[in-house]
């Protein structure tokens, strides 16, 4: 079939993708930025949270900054940060079940990044939004030890508003500092 010719789909008219609307990202502040196609970001501003999400550090991804004065508040913080871009309020997560999450791993970051997708994995298995509420961490034999109680309740479509699907922590750009006054986790999310 020499003779066959390949239809190529028409070029749209008009300004460049990065102008066309379905191509815009508007940032967490409302300044409209441009994105790679096909995905959209829609906007949003937490105001009053222990936590900042991040400008700019990938277009496909939601990055943030949590930050706490000991690492049991750092690690609940950012495990708040990572369930709030899932959905819009925190508060409509109400506390009908638990489960007692209990990991270790021989670096401190890597603990975190364990709890966050252990959060991730319940959302996506078990259809289960959960908030940490106690929390201990130890350190003994040069490992890291978290005890955990989670409380929340299956995803419920009418109450709890979804944001963004988020599928994992990257390890791009993952951190987690002692700075003066506390602890700071620096995480980037795959949605």
């Amino acid at each position: 079939m020499a003779n066959e010719t390949r239809r190529r789909a028409p070029i749209p008219r008009g300004p460049p993708y990065r102008y066309r609307p379905e191509y815009v990202r508007l940032s967490l502040v409302g300044r409209v930025t441009p994105c790679a196609p096909p995905r959209v970001i829609s906007s949003f501003v937490i105001l009053f949270m222990p936590y900042k999400y991040l400008e700019d550090v990938a277009t496909a991804d939601i990055a943030f900054e949590a930050t706490g004065r000991d690492l049991p508040e750092l690690f609940r913080d950012a495990a708040d940060a990572t369930t709030n871009v899932m959905i819009d309020n925190l508060n409509s997560i109400e506390p009908r079940e638990t489960r007692q999450i209990e990991l270790s791993n021989g670096k401190l970051d890597m603990l975190l990044f364990d709890l966050l997708q252990e959060l991730i994995f319940l959302k996506d298995a078990q259809r289960l939004l959960l908030r940490t509420a106690d929390m201990q961490i130890t350190e003994k034999d040069e490992a890291y030890f978290l005890k955990a109680t989670a409380k929340g309740e299956p995803l419920d479509a009418e109450r709890h508003h979804q944001r963004a699907d988020v599928k994992a922590v990257t390890l791009h750009g993952f951190s987690v500092e002692k700075h003066e006054g506390g602890w700071k986790a620096r995480v980037l999310l795959d949605i």
